[in-house]
């Protein structure tokens, strides 16, 4: 009895050792956030860049003219004469993928509207004067990071990519009813369930092969969506009609498909026992297409979310 109060009273004390521990931890990484934001505000960022960098940031610009923008912009040749990406450099303190990519699309299809231009001098200025909803927003923003070559712009143009999930659900079904056959016949539920384990373990594996060049970006969507949530809840008083708008487009989205792929792809990592059961059953399979399929479903209310975030 006393042996047994003694081991239960140790794994309550490792798993509480385990929690403040990572507390502790997250306390530490959010406070170097603000110390890295508070010193860089209003400094040139000392980020180094590679041409596939500055390729890569320039993808949306091009994606939207190639598909006719229709708006006046700054052509190659003029835009190297004036060495504008030495410009871009030193302006670009955003602190994700879709914010620099945004910029860079901004600097290349400069606005000529009064009321557009006197918007931007707004929140230049209440951010200005707000340090502490700057801030608030730059972690948030922060969160989401930079991660090139993610090419989610990608997904707003073009025909969709295809990706038949529905019978990786039968054939998880199939897995997890195969015992029962062992009521009727204990050889031919054994042999059912070793054999719908093997198919489905190899299936999964070749399948992963193919999608996993789509993860990266698919990742970064998620993130971006879950972000986009953030900013709407922050309730910054400059931002109301961004926040708003922010609040429509990802209401819109399934909260299933968005959050099943994260947890899948990014959360079970911490669970090692978990890693056989989402292979066994498809389920990154299965949470892969519905991601999709919710992607290319909304894929303007995405675009929305992605021009209003940058």
């Amino acid at each position: 009895m006393a042996d047994g109060i003694f081991y239960v009273c140790a794994a309550i004390i490792a798993i509480a050792a385990i929690i403040i521990s990572r507390k502790i931890k997250a306390n530490q990484k959010r406070k170097k956030l603000e110390q890295k934001l508070t010193s860089q505000w209003g400094r040139i960022p000392a980020d180094d860049y590679r041409d596939t960098d500055m390729k890569a940031i320039s993808g949306f610009f091009r994606e939207l003219i190639h598909n006719g923008a229709g708006t006046f912009f700054i052509d190659d040749i003029t835009w190297n004469d004036l060495d504008m990406d030495r410009v871009f450099r030193r302006i670009n303190n955003t602190q994700s993928t879709v914010g620099e990519e945004i910029l860079y699309s901004m600097l290349r299809r400069p606005a000529f509207d009064e009321r557009e231009l006197k918007e931007r001098d707004r929140l230049i200025e209440y951010f200005r004067k707000n340090p502490a909803e700057r801030l608030e927003l730059q972690k948030i923003l922060a969160g989401l990071g930079k991660r090139r070559n993610t090419q989610v712009y990608g997904y707003f143009f073009g025909e969709p990519v295809t990706f038949r999930y529905r019978r990786y659900i039968l054939q998880a079904v199939a897995l997890l009813l195969s015992p029962l056959l062992m009521i009727a016949d204990v050889t031919a539920g054994f042999v059912a369930v070793v054999g719908l384990f093997v198919f489905n373990m190899t299936v999964y594996y070749k399948s992963r092969r193919e999608y996993e060049i789509y993860l990266d970006s698919l990742g970064y969507m998620a993130d971006m969506v879950r972000c986009s949530r953030k900013i709407a809840a922050a309730g910054i008083p400059g931002i109301k009609e961004y926040a708003g708008r922010l609040e429509d487009l990802s209401g819109r989205m399934r909260s299933f498909s968005i959050n099943s792929f994260y947890q899948l792809f990014y959360q079970t990592g911490d669970y090692t026992f978990l890693e056989p059961l989402k292979s066994m059953f498809l389920l990154e399979l299965i949470a892969f297409g519905r991601l999709l399929e919710t992607i290319y479903e909304h894929r303007q209310a995405l675009r929305g979310i992605y021009e209003t975030v940058g």
